[in-house]
């Protein structure tokens, strides 16, 4: 029973996703982990900052389902967080990437917001080289809060 109800929950969330992204192409969705302070500010920040006006933010911890969907797909959600955009999954450092070129913050998080994760050094994506040391950093401060992995 409680499978059924995981996986009709799972497909109306699948649904509400798609819905969101037919009826408003430029809709931005966020699938970030809610108890981690860095991916929970970030997401709330990045609401308020950016040039997309139609966003939305979902907890990977209040949908299990979709976290084991990501999982199978290789897209672990403790690894990484996703963004859809125009159509395109974008996943860990690929996601901050497009996160970072739709914001439109200026100051000094803007600035580094956007040499971190927008420009490339000797054909070098910088989201690659420093998406995984937050990845790090956000695992370490899970396990001192005592926070379950996704």
């Amino acid at each position: 029973m409680v499978a059924v109800v995981a996986k009709l929950l799972r497909e109306l969330l699948i649904e509400l996703l798609n819905k969101i992204e037919l009826d408003k192409p430029n809709a931005l969705v966020i699938v970030y982990d809610g108890e981690c302070p860095f991916c929970n500010n970030f997401a709330e920040f990045y609401r308020l900052k950016s040039k997309v006006k139609s966003i939305a933010l979902i907890n990977a911890r209040e949908h299990p389902g979709l976290v084991s969907d990501f999982a199978n797909k290789g897209q672990s959600l403790d690894d990484g967080m996703v963004v859809f955009w125009r159509g395109q999954t974008h996943y860990g450092p690929k996601a901050m990437q497009c996160l970072a070129m739709l914001n439109e913050s200026g100051g000094f998080f803007g600035a580094i917001n956007r040499f971190l994760f927008v420009r490339s050094f000797a054909g070098i994506s910088m989201a690659s080289v420093f998406y995984p040391v937050l990845v790090r950093l956000r695992k370490i401060t899970l396990f001192f809060l005592r926070k379950t992995p996704l």
